[in-house]
Parts: C-alpha cells; sequence; structure tokens
C-alpha cells in the first residue's frame, strides 16, 4: 500500500516533527500513489455533493491533505 507507507515514512514525520525524520524516505512512486487516492477520494466526494455553495466537505488529517486542491481544479 504505496499510499499509505507514503504517508507513514513522510508526511507523518514531517508533521508531528519527529526528529528521526527520514530524507531518503521520499520516494516518488509513494508520492505517485498518494496524489491517486487523494485525487480518487475528491472524485468520489464531487460525486455525492450537489455544486451549490451550502455542501460542506471537511477533509481532516494528512492522508487526505490534497483532497481540498483535488476539489477545486
Amino acid at each position: 500500500m504505496s499510499f499509505y507507507r507514503f504517508h507513514e515514512l513522510v508526511l507523518r514525520p514531517l508533521f508531528h516533527n519527529f526528529k528521526s525524520l527520514n530524507e531518503t524516505a521520499f520516494e516518488s512512486q509513494l508520492w505517485s500513489a498518494y496524489i491517486d487516492v487523494n485525487k480518487q477520494y475528491a472524485k468520489l466526494a464531487t460525486e455525492h455533493f450537489h455544486n451549490d455553495k451550502k455542501d460542506l466537505l471537511w477533509v481532516h488529517d494528512t492522508y487526505m491533505l490534497l483532497v481540498p486542491y483535488f476539489l477545486r481544479t
């Protein structure tokens, strides 16, 4: 599960200020998987929400950090 590995190896240490952040943990393949999962989530969310300004989608935590971006594009 590349999406999860990217989160656990890169984002989680970065956002929680772990001193043991391994800068070599970043792999482009894991990053691509992270982007793909966020895109899929945003696409699914747009299928279930109406396009008026009354809908609100709460995106919480670093697992879905890119979802707001993909919802706007």
